[in-house]
C-alpha cells in the first residue's frame, strides 16, 4: 500500500475518533446542563414555588377565614348584648304592667283630683256649695273663673297639646261661726283637691246679728285640658319606660287619698 493511502486512512480514523470524542463531550456536557436544571429546579424552585403556594394559601384562605372568624365573633357579641338589652327591656315592661295594674286605684284618683272633663269641676262647685248647706251656711254668692296656664310657670311637666287649665271659685257666705268651723272641717277631711287661695271671716256689725259670720273663700281647681290635636297614644307611648314619677307626689296621694 502507498504511504499516502496510509496516511489518509490515519488521518480519517483520527478525525473520527476525534468527532466521536466531540460527540461523547457534548452528550456528556447536555446530561450534565440537564442534571443542573433537575438540581436546581430541586433544590431552589420547586421549595420557592411551594413557599409562593404556602402564602398564597395563607393570604387568600386562612387569614380571610380568621377574619371572618373575629368578625363573626364581635357579630355574635353585638347580637348577645342586643338579646342582653331585650330582655332587661321586656322584664322592665312586664314590671310596668304589673304597676300599671297595682296603681289603677292612684291613676284614678288623679283623674278625679285633676280632671279633664269641665262637668268634674261644675260637680266641684256644687259640691262646695252643697257642703255649706248642710252646715247651715247661707251662700249668698259664688262666680268663677278660668286660666289656662303658662308652661314655664307650671312646675308640673305636662305634655304638648295638654295644658293644665287654673279655675279659681269664689264663694260668700254667711252663718254661725260653729258652722263656718263644720264647714271647713268638711272641706279638710273630704276627696276633693284644691287650693285655697284666700279665706276670710268677718262678724256682723249689724244689730241682731251678734253670732252672725261672713265668710269669703276663694278655691283653685286646677283641670287638665287636650287640644284637638293632642295624641294620647302617641304622647305617652313616648315616656321612656326607665322614667320614675315623682315619689312625693306619689306618698301625698297615696296617704291623703287612697290610705284613708
Amino acid at each position: 500500500m502507498p504511504k499516502l493511502e496510509k496516511s489518509k486512512i490515519t488521518q480519517a480514523k483520527t478525525s473520527a475518533t476525534e468527532s466521536l470524542k466531540n460527540a461523547e463531550k457534548e452528550e456528556q456536557e447536555k446530561k450534565v446542563k440537564v442534571d443542573e436544571v433537575s438540581d436546581f429546579i430541586k433544590f431552589y424552585a420547586l421549595p420557592i414555588f411551594s413557599a409562593m403556594i404556602f402564602l398564597g394559601v395563607v393570604f387568600f384562605t386562612i387569614i380571610p377565614s380568621i377574619r371572618y372568624i373575629f368578625d363573626s365573633i364581635d357579630e355574635i357579641d353585638a347580637l348577645k348584648n342586643e338579646d342582653q338589652t331585650l330582655n332587661s327591656r321586656i322584664e322592665r315592661l312586664i314590671a310596668l304592667q304589673q304597676e300599671n295594674a297595682d296603681q289603677v286605684q292612684l291613676i284614678n284618683r288623679i283623674n278625679s283630683i285633676v280632671p279633664t272633663g269641665k262637668s268634674e269641676v261644675v260637680a266641684f262647685r256644687e259640691r262646695i256649695a252643697t257642703t255649706g248647706l248642710q252646715q247651715s251656711l247661707l251662700l249668698e254668692e259664688s262666680k268663677s273663673g278660668e286660666t289656662i296656664l303658662e308652661p314655664e310657670s307650671v312646675t308640673v311637666e305636662t305634655a304638648e297639646g295638654f295644658n293644665l287649665i287654673e279655675i279659681p271659685s269664689e264663694f260668700n257666705m254667711r252663718g254661725e261661726f260653729i258652722n263656718f268651723r263644720n264647714f271647713l272641717n268638711s272641706l279638710y277631711i273630704g276627696d276633693d283637691f284644691f287650693i285655697v287661695e284666700e279665706m276670710s271671716l268677718n262678724a256682723s256689725s249689724a244689730e241682731g246679728e251678734e253670732n252672725i259670720w261672713f265668710g269669703t273663700f276663694n278655691l283653685t281647681k286646677y283641670q287638665f285640658f287636650a287640644d284637638e290635636n293632642f295624641d294620647l297614644e302617641t304622647t305617652f307611648a313616648g315616656v321612656d319606660e326607665f322614667e320614675e314619677p315623682d315619689p312625693t307626689a306619689i306618698n301625698f296621694l297615696e296617704t291623703k287619698f287612697i290610705d284613708n
